[in-house]
């Protein structure tokens, strides 16, 4: 049996949707928050735009780039990643991760999580206190840290086309940005 990257009918690049940051705490309820819910706006979406995409967090596998990232009226960041093809990612990571198991309703891969570059306060000795954050990448995950930061669709991009960002932002269309 072909592999889907050698059918010549596959198209090599697939653009990911979902939510990559929300500003509620992990599932123990514990404060872990990068940046509060007002923070949260136009201003670090626009941040993550160009961003490199990883596969859990591992800069060894950068498979693409966030296209587009808007805050929804939920507070939360949500991202469009557009995943370059290559062999590697569309046979070990696309056939299968990205798929709904119609078994279990579930990813292999089914959240996002955005890394940040946390600036630090170290003045006020013993603690070490958090002064500031700033996007690093966005990547690919099986299991977000942050609630609700799940994938939430994927489109396989068509061979003709030309400009990856508009093709994205034709997909974008339909989502209300807020903030």
């Amino acid at each position: 049996m072909r592999s889907w990257y050698d059918r010549e009918d596959k198209p090599n690049d697939v653009v990911v949707f979902g939510r990559s940051y929300t500003p509620e705490y992990d599932n123990e309820g514990l404060r872990t928050n990068v940046y509060k819910s007002k923070q949260i706006d136009s201003k670090l979406a626009r941040q993550t735009v160009d961003l490199p995409v990883y596969i859990e967090h591992d800069d060894r596998y950068n498979c693409g780039f966030v296209a587009d990232s808007f805050v929804d009226e939920l507070r939360t960041l949500n991202s469009f990643l557009y995943i370059t093809g290559n062999r590697t990612v569309n046979e070990k990571f696309l056939e299968g991760a990205l798929s709904i198991d119609p078994m279990t309703n579930t990813r292999y891969y089914g959240g996002l999580s955005m890394g940040t570059q946390v600036e630090l306060d170290c003045t006020s000795k013993p603690y070490v206190f958090a002064k500031g954050a700033k996007p690093k990448e966005i990547s690919v995950v099986q299991k977000p840290d942050r609630p609700h930061a799940n994938i939430f669709d994927y489109y396989v991009v068509p061979k003709s086309v030309e400009e990856p960002k508009e093709y994205v932002k034709e997909l974008s269309r339909k989502y209300d940005r807020f903030y």
